[in-house]
């Protein structure tokens, strides 16, 4: 009896868990997921331009607002590419480094709650 009772709690408690993480909580512009998916659009976009070792990641990462009732956050964020002598880009005769200013937003499908971000100004 306390073995099916335990089952019995056991299971509710995972159910539970399990619907709490599928709300509409807006996604942070600075979690992981979300900043690996702005990289990986960014570089697909530029692909022709810089290879992937060039892109140092995404700084200065900026909350614009957030709509809890869709799920929805606007983000604003700096990408940086750097280059060094002999890479083979364009010939670069120092190292240096830039900037690219982004903005983007992120949010999770209704249907199964994967992660879904459109980055603007690239």
């Amino acid at each position: 009896m306390k073995k099916s009772i335990l089952v019995s709690f056991f299971t509710l408690l995972c159910v539970c868990l399990t619907v709490s993480g599928c709300g509409k909580k807006a996604p942070g512009c600075a979690d992981e997921e979300v900043k690996e998916l702005v990289m990986e659009i960014a570089q697909k976009n530029y692909l022709g331009l810089f290879s992937t070792d060039y892109w140092d990641g995404i700084e200065d990462i900026r909350t614009q607002s957030t709509d809890e009732e869709v799920g929805r956050c606007y983000c604003a964020a700096n990408l940086r590419i750097s280059w060094r002598p002999g890479d083979g880009w364009r010939e670069p005769t120092k190292p240096g480094s830039r900037t690219m200013p982004v903005e983007y937003t992120a949010e999770r499908t209704a249907d199964d709650g994967r992660l879904y971000v459109t980055v603007f100004g690239l």
